[in-house]
């Protein structure tokens, strides 16, 4: 399974993008995204709602040959969705696994 997560706009308008391939991570790890995704809930995503300075965040899961994409704005944040996130992006930084 791929995980890519593209975090874009805000005051500056910076693109970060971060990419999780499961087969990389150890189990324990593997296990804690699977629970993150489902706790995310990307079919019931709302539709995005635009706001100025607000980051973007385009999330695409790709497992099992099917993709599933999603799209959410800060401020507008499905509750599930911002631990996916936050996990996402201190992977990129090098930071551990939370």
């Amino acid at each position: 399974m791929l995980v890519r997560l593209q975090r874009s706009g805000g005051l500056a308008g910076f693109t970060v993008r971060s990419e999780v391939d499961s087969a990389q991570l150890a189990p324990a790890d593997r296990a804690h995204l699977e629970r993150l995704l489902g706790a995310a809930d990307l079919s019931s995503t709302p539709p995005p709602t635009r706001g100025a300075d607000r980051f973007q965040y385009d999330l695409e899961v790709e497992r099992g040959g099917r993709v599933q994409r999603t799209t959410a704005f800060d401020g507008a944040l499905p509750p599930g969705l911002q631990p996916l996130i936050d996990w996402l992006a201190a992977r990129r930084a090098g930071g551990p696994p939370r």
